[in-house]
């Protein structure tokens, strides 16, 4: 049982960063226990764009995990999550060109996801959604564009279209 605890910004980054530690040591249970203890005493931070910013990559870390120990739907939960807190961020900041490669990244994992569970038209809706950010991405970052995102991207789509099954 998580117990309620006063946690700042800098107590929280300690933490994700033993967290972080600990999935290092492949003690991934005791990293979910500690990222999901930042999230529980959210409600103590003050929510400023920098929180919220550890708050999306504790999110994501925990996605990461559960993916990693197979446990898809906890993975989708919280990529849904730190997806919603990257909005959250990007509303406060549009033009962060960072804040919209973390958001394509974010979108490529659930595409990966929903793929993974056989779900192909919600993979294929991800994908397109990347794609989307991507092209925001580039937009904002004229002459530095990641190709590598972009070629994910792609063969991510292609990989779907391929395994479809057709009508």
């Amino acid at each position: 049982m998580l117990k309620k605890e006063k946690l700042n910004f800098n107590e929280g980054l300690q933490q994700y960063r033993l967290a972080l530690e600990y999935k290092s040591y492949g003690a991934d249970i005791k990293a979910i226990e500690i990222f999901k203890r930042i999230l529980y005493n959210v409600d103590n931070i003050k929510k400023t764009p920098e929180e919220i910013h550890l708050l999306s990559i504790v999110e994501d870390s925990l996605a990461t995990v559960y993916m990693e120990m197979e446990n898809l739907s906890a993975a989708l939960y919280y990529f849904n999550k730190s997806i919603s807190s990257i909005n959250t961020l990007l509303s406060f900041d549009h033009q962060n060109i960072n804040l919209h490669k973390n958001q394509a990244l974010q979108l490529i994992n659930m595409a990966h996801l929903y793929w993974s569970l056989g779900e192909h038209d919600k993979s294929l809706t991800y994908s397109q959604k990347a794609i989307e950010q991507y092209e925001l991405f580039t937009k904002l970052n004229v002459g530095g564009a990641s190709l590598s995102l972009k070629d994910e991207i792609n063969r991510l789509k292609v990989e779907i279209i391929n395994s479809k099954p057709k009508k």
